[in-house]
């Protein structure tokens, strides 16, 4: 007996593999999903409902999600310990390959202003380019920051008001998961799975177009002027991620090997 896992798909149209997966699909005592955009994978594959059991994807343990989201004199002392200047600070955290999206960012990032800081973290073969379109179009308040532990990671979570993630495409996103379990609002687009799933539209993030600075630029810009909107969507966010945790993953997958063995 075989069982088959996705975490998150697109779905691709090609008659050769799509014959095989067919073929690995129909055999596998079950199929376990991450999502909804996993669970629609699965049945454009033939397979049933009753054969596809549902977790809440996550990279988190229960210990990593916050009660409640960081307040602001933590916020303030974080900043200060990290040497990060004590004003509204937007995170964005990947690579620092096109598909991420992060040039999209930084188009948005332009009409904002000094008013912000903008802190976009990873690694890869982009940097250059980031770094020269900040310097050749003088944009203000924006840091490329090398790729660290997650440990260290955190930390910049807690000293931000607002996450981003201006991604082409992710068959998931499991920086969405990491913001929101400290309490940060989200950005993100309709290309990103896990924004898909876990934001609600002005509850507690905001989903916009892929490839559009514009749109995101606009959302960003709202939530620097409503701080009482931030603090709603912060509290929001603890409360919709709570449930999706390693040890949840785990447990369902148990609970469905036992019910199909």
């Amino acid at each position: 007996p075989y069982y088959v896992n996705n975490d998150g798909a697109f779905i691709r149209k090609n008659f050769i593999k799509d014959n095989v997966k067919k073929f690995l699909y129909r055999g596998a005592k079950a199929c376990f999903s991450g999502g909804q955009s996993s669970d629609d994978y699965y049945k454009y594959y033939g397979v049933k409902d009753d054969r596809i059991y549902t977790h809440n994807f996550s990279s988190l343990y229960r210990k990593d999600i916050w009660s409640e989201p960081v307040d602001s004199k933590r916020r303030e002392e974080m900043r200060a310990a990290l040497g990060l200047d004590n004003k509204f600070t937007v995170i964005s955290v990947g690579q620092f390959i096109y598909r991420k999206g992060f040039d999209v960012l930084l188009k948005a990032w332009k009409e904002i202003g000094d008013s912000a800081q903008l802190l976009i973290i990873g690694g890869g073969g982009e940097r250059k380019s980031y770094e020269e379109y900040i310097e050749i179009n003088s944009i203000k308040g924006a840091k490329i920051i090398d790729f660290m532990p997650k440990q260290e990671l955190f930390k910049y979570y807690i000293a931000s008001d607002l996450f981003a993630l201006p991604t082409r495409e992710d068959v998931w996103g499991l920086v969405v998961n990491e913001a929101m379990a400290v309490g940060l609002p989200v950005i993100t687009t309709d290309k990103c799975n896990a924004g898909r799933q876990l934001i609600d539209n002005g509850k507690n993030g905001y989903i916009v177009p892929a490839g559009d600075p514009n749109s995101l630029g606009c959302k960003i810009k709202e939530l620097i002027r409503n701080p009482e909107l931030c603090a709603e969507m912060a509290a929001n966010n603890i409360e919709r991620i709570k449930d999706f945790t390693i040890e949840g993953i785990a447990e369902s997958h148990i609970r469905a090997i036992k019910e199909t063995l």
